[in-house]
């Protein structure tokens, strides 16, 4: 298990949700002498947000010293690290450092822990609340993808839980809870609707487009609810979405949900 004297450290010095150190090294020098392993690495880099395009990464987190840059996860990730001397991790890192010496790259640590119990796959399919260490919280239906399936498509080798098209991986996820058998004013949920919705609507018509046809209601009544809120009506490709709906659907209450809209646009 990882000591409270590290997780105190990692709380007080990463730079957003993943653990990303100003000084790699001296976290490093903390860890080994406590106990702590690191399992696997993946790299982001440090980029000014307007000169990067963003479609070639899969996520991104702030940069909260300068808000006009943000670290940004890159394609490169290695793990077997769990039996290497923290040294031989330094060699590793400071080699990645040198081939890309043109990049501002940084390590994001995952840590070993023998006693890890968080069992993914057993919410395949069910209604979850997942937090993440930043403390956001997410709801919806989930599917599982195995560790082999995400190191043949994304070459990250680590067990993951997806909400629509957001992906979260193990070492991500702070708490996870079933919902399938709660009940309140809006179903399994804690709202009408939640971050991902909103996510997905800042995102764009491609990303509100895998909401609105999904398979389960309430999937697609939930994103509804939040275009109530926030759509745009001079967006004219969320607006073909929904007309598509429109056309599509067999559910009585979500055509309706979605000519509103739309009626409400054209007005």
């Amino acid at each position: 298990m990882i000591s409270e004297e590290v997780k105190e450290y990692i709380e007080s010095h990463k730079l957003c949700s993943e653990n990303l150190f100003e000084d790699w090294e001296a976290f490093l020098d903390f860890l080994y002498p406590r106990g702590g392993r690191v399992e696997a690495i993946l790299w982001f880099e440090r980029v000014l947000i307007d000169d990067q395009e963003l479609n070639q990464y899969t996520r991104g987190y702030e940069d909260v010293m300068d808000p006009t840059y943000m670290y940004l996860e890159t394609k490169y990730y290695e793990d077997g690290f769990e039996f290497l001397d923290p040294d031989d991790i330094k060699v590793y890192i400071e080699s990645m450092l040198e081939d890309y010496e043109g990049q501002d790259m940084k390590p994001s640590f995952y840590l070993f822990e023998e006693n890890d119990a968080m069992d993914l796959k057993q919410y395949d399919g069910k209604c979850v609340r997942i937090m993440e260490f930043s403390r956001d919280n997410f709801e919806g239906i989930c599917s599982y993808d195995s560790a082999e399936y995400n190191k043949h498509e994304f070459n990250r080798y680590e067990e993951s839980l997806s909400i629509v098209n957001l992906q979260f991986y193990k070492s991500q996820i702070a708490e996870l809870e079933s919902l399938e058998h709660r009940s309140g004013p809006y179903g399994r949920y804690s709202a009408p609707f939640g971050k991902a919705e909103m996510l997905a609507v800042e995102d764009g018509a491609d990303s509100v487009a895998e909401f609105l046809n999904g398979e389960d209601r309430e999937t697609v009544v939930r994103m509804l609810r939040c275009l109530d809120q926030y759509l745009d009506p001079k967006d004219p490709d969320v607006m073909q979405e929904l007309k598509n709906l429109v056309q599509q659907t067999g559910n009585e209450e979500i055509r309706e949900m979605a000519q509103k809209l739309i009626d409400r646009a054209a007005g």
